[in-house]
């Protein structure tokens, strides 16, 4: 692979220095001889865009060498969430009935830290689809075995995967994901002169001719008035219409690897080719006119790139010949994109569970409201400590000091269930659960500046988790330290009679408490599990392991006596708390 980049860059030198000789020749052979040595210009222009051709072979060769070497490897790079996660907006305004991951639940959760991790794709397309997978969890059991088996399909078929990887690499990443706008929004572009841009594009090709004639003269009397003019009009017209000059040339490529990928024939990805196919055969017309000639390479052959296209107005000539055929087959080009982003994001999660040290495939049912997890480990911590819980129809009341393990917990339990709901895989040894609508008030926002109180953040996070509930799908209600933004009696018994009405209505509540009269008050209905520590001499130390039961350590004033408070405080506070549990 190394011998085979080694030529394409040799390859690349020598007809970079046949142009630039031939130019060096046109130029003194035209002036001293005769002007007809100028044309030797057309054979540099000529060279140079082989040269684009083979710098790109050149790169392809490379990735596909990276492909094989990063399989299985996080991919560290710059990532713009908020780009990424545009496509999820108008996928949620297009299905508002669907159940999705809200905000607050992301935040709590990690998951942009977590996407990171796992995002492997190799284009815009891919990345936003994945985003969109991880805030979409699955509830039928058609589409969890479906997706399922592409996954498995794909860790297992390295020839077919790395063919559709190339083909999603050339298509690559856009700078600021405008094509998303463009597909999902109504083109807002109206030009009455079109015409213009053709008349002024064959001036440039004229004043080119006229070498002949005027030899090099013709760079000042026509080639040079030509390009300022075209000069003044390509910048004026990108002011109006930004980055979509470059949109559309972005589209051509999804258009092409969607004609590419439909080609391939086999029965466990059929579903996405033959929509694909028919989607590319449908986009033909939108395709032709999308395409412009001088692609980009690296530095220097962008910058000639880009003086050739503003010379003879190529972007413009595309764009405005394309809008109205883009805006027909808007529709299309939708399902086009998002399934090129599905089988992008679908190799990304196969890559991500090929690198994990322990992963097991879930086992989910539609029946009833349960959840196992076995040795479940967080995703994001290296030497994670596992821990398993059994949870079926009771809720579950955890206790213990802060920094025991209560809030990891709470997360892992959350992750687990929305992996096994996106990813059809969970970092333990095993799994099964029910098909949850999966809701999380694990650190609500203190929004002050705004006007909103903590109290109130947190009231406001717990309402979206009740008006969840009591449907037909399960929910799974995860709660850290719940009303802990209001004063102790308020906050006891505001929580009992929400615990009470969650576990009544169709929900698994995992809730995480200092307040150990919370679990007198609501005996029955739930189990207890606690996560405990030991303060000596030595310091603070946690095993991070859940067990059954209530916490029964008072810690406080050991940890207040270890960090070197005054005696008299430690003497008066542990007076205080004598007399409070009397």
């Amino acid at each position: 692979m190394f011998d085979e980049e080694k030529k394409y860059k040799g390859l690349l030198a020598v007809v970079i220095g046949a142009a630039l000789m031939i130019a060096y020749a046109a130029i003194v052979m035209g002036a001293g001889i005769s002007n007809v040595y100028y044309f030797g210009f057309i054979v540099t222009i000529a060279l140079l865009i082989f040269a684009f051709k083979l710098y790109k072979r050149m790169k392809l060769i490379q990735a596909s060498r990276i492909l094989k070497e990063e399989w299985g490897v996080e991919k560290e790079r710059k990532r713009d969430l908020i780009e990424i996660g545009e496509l999820f907006k108008y996928i949620v305004k297009d299905n508002e009935d669907r159940f999705y991951i809200d905000d607050q639940t992301w935040d709590d959760l990690d998951m942009d830290k977590i996407y990171s991790i796992m995002d492997r794709t190799q284009s815009t397309p891919g990345e936003q689809v994945l985003y969109s997978i991880l805030r979409t969890p699955l509830i039928d059991e058609v589409s969890f075995n479906k997706r399922k088996a592409i996954i498995e399909f794909f860790q297992n078929n390295r020839e077919v995967r790395e063919k559709i990887q190339m083909e999603l690499l050339r298509v690559g990443r856009q700078r600021g994901s405008l094509i998303t706008a463009f597909l999902w929004e109504d083109i807002m572009v109206r030009f009455k002169y079109k015409f213009v841009f053709t008349i002024l594009s064959l001036l440039g090709l004229l004043s080119l001719f006229s070498i002949y004639p005027l030899g090099i003269k013709a760079l000042l009397y026509t080639i040079a008035p030509v390009f300022a003019i075209n000069s003044y009009i390509h910048y004026k017209v990108k002011k109006s219409i930004s980055g979509q000059l470059h949109t559309i040339q972005y589209l051509h490529d999804v258009i092409k690897a969607s004609g590419n990928l439909g080609k391939i024939k086999i029965q466990a990805i059929d579903e996405f080719t033959a929509v694909l196919s028919r989607a590319a055969r449908s986009c033909k017309q939108v395709f032709q006119k999308t395409s412009i000639s001088f692609e980009k390479a690296s530095s220097d052959l962008e910058t000639i790139s880009e003086y050739i296209n503003i010379f003879f107005l190529v972007e413009e000539k595309k764009f405005f010949g394309a809008i109205d055929d883009i805006r027909a087959h808007r529709k299309d080009l939708q399902e086009m994109y998002l399934i090129l982003g599905e089988l992008d994001a679908l190799i990304s999660i196969a890559s991500y569970r090929e690198g994990l040290k322990n992963y097991t495939i879930p086992k989910l049912n539609m029946e009833g409201a349960e959840l196992k997890g076995t040795n479940m480990a967080h995703p994001l911590l290296k030497d994670s400590v596992k821990n398993s819980i059994n949870i079926n129809k009771e809720g579950i009341i955890i206790t213990g000091s802060n920094m025991s393990g209560k809030s990891t917990f709470l997360r892992t339990v959350g992750i687990s269930a929305l992996f096994a709901q996106t990813i059809c895989t969970c970092t333990s040894d095993g799994y099964e659960g029910s098909y949850f609508k999966i809701l999380t008030s694990i650190s609500p926002g203190d929004n002050l500046i705004g006007g909103k109180s903590y109290y109130l953040a947190e009231a406001e996070a717990l309402l979206r988790i009740i008006n969840a509930s009591g449907v037909n799908i399960p929910c799974l209600c995860i709660i850290d330290e719940i009303f802990r933004g209001t004063n102790p009696v308020e906050r006891a018994g505001a929580s009992v009679e929400i615990l009470d009405y969650l576990v009544n209505n169709n929900a698994i509540v995992i809730v995480a408490t200092h307040d150990l009269e919370i679990t007198e008050m609501v005996k029955g209905a739930y189990k207890y599990y606690y996560f405990s520590e030991d303060i000596s001499q030595e310091g603070l130390k946690f095993d991070f392991i859940i067990k059954e039961g209530v916490s029964k350590n008072r810690n406080a004033v050991k940890l207040m006596k270890y960090l070197g408070y005054p005696d008299e405080i430690i003497d008066r506070t542990t007076e205080r708390v004598l007399e409070l549990v009397k």
